[in-house]
């Protein structure tokens, strides 16, 4: 790997999970449930990815919204 890009969406999961990689972020948000919504995120993504023919759920639609507005959020105040 010599580029962030040549990481998959769970590659970066796992990299972070780590409290070590973690810890250098500074975010000021717990890690844990972090983690645990960038888990569910990643598994909406790959369903889009491998073109599940049933589409996603309006819940699997909100999740990504609120994932969104939370990341907007984060910028501002990290």
């Amino acid at each position: 790997i010599e580029f962030i890009d040549d990481l998959t969406f769970g590659q970066y999961i796992r990299l972070i999970e780590k409290e070590e990689n973690w810890n250098k972020l500074k975010l000021k948000i717990e890690r844990v449930p972090f983690i645990k919504q960038l888990n569910k995120i990643r598994e909406i993504r790959n369903d889009i990815m491998h073109f599940d023919p049933e589409g996603i759920s309006q819940e699997q639609r909100d999740d990504l919204i609120n994932m969104s507005n939370f990341l907007t959020e984060l910028i501002k105040y990290n």
